[in-house]
């Protein structure tokens, strides 16, 4: 049997995730470090990109369901070398959002990126960084947005082969939080494989390398997943929240 994996799963009405103007202390303090790790990653990896990112200061939740979080920016390359350390506490989480779509038989839809990307040798939900043009002009995040985007720039997939399911998942698990969102189609796994596989092979400088279908126990034991990912894939009730 495999080790249990120690998360927190938070089944949300309703998100309320705002974007704070505070400094990341951990990304000052260390930023001569940083700056000589970029250096040399940026080198060996040009995939990479000196963008901004947002990570989950704090969370709570509220009696009806509400999770509420404050993020703060910073830049890829300080995100990187905190991640490349050991994430080290630092009062934040590595924050993304996650699409979780289920097909007309109820299997889940999974990517491969290409070699270069993070989450290179996992096979993962479609899903990504928050990315600035999903924060509104008063801080607040537009968590359904974010993930129709990234759905969107990763399969080519959206409305109307997509609909948006009810409520939200959002896993904590060790040093990450996942937020994800709930997708069904009336379509097979197979057809939505067949309709991303020709996106993803017109993005010749796209991360993804394939999509697969499989039932949530199936992917369990034959992928592998990073921790977040078996987590939610093993929460299958999850995965079937109604549109």
């Amino acid at each position: 049997m495999g080790q249990q994996i120690e998360a927190r799963l938070i089944e949300a009405t309703r998100v309320d995730l705002r974007v704070t103007d505070a400094e990341w202390a951990f990304a000052r303090q260390y930023q001569g470090e940083i700056a000589a790790h970029w250096a040399r990653r940026s080198a060996e990896n040009p995939h990479y990109f000196n963008g901004t990112v947002l990570l989950l200061s704090d969370y709570a939740l509220s009696d009806d369901g509400v999770v509420s979080g404050r993020l703060l920016r910073t830049d890829f390359m300080s995100f990187l070398y905190w991640r490349e350390t050991g994430c080290p506490e630092a009062g934040i989480y590595d924050t993304f959002c996650t699409a979780l779509i289920r097909s007309r038989e109820g299997h889940v839809l999974l990517c491969q990126q290409r070699p270069g990307n993070l989450n290179e040798g996992f096979a993962t939900p479609p899903g990504g960084f928050i990315d600035e043009r999903d924060v509104d002009a008063d801080g607040t995040i537009d968590l359904s947005r974010a993930v129709t985007r990234e759905i969107a720039e990763e399969t080519g997939l959206g409305a109307p082969l997509l609909r948006q399911g009810a409520g939200f998942a959002i896993l904590l698990v060790r040093h990450q939080v996942s937020l994800a969102v709930p997708w069904h189609s009336d379509l097979s796994g197979d057809d939505l494989v067949r309709k991303a596989s020709l996106h993803i092979a017109g993005e010749a400088e796209g991360e993804l390398l394939r999509t697969l279908s499989l039932s949530p126990g199936e992917a369990l034991r034959t992928l592998s997943l990073p921790d977040y990912a078996r987590v939610l894939l093993s929460a299958s009730d999850v995965l079937k929240t109604s549109a």
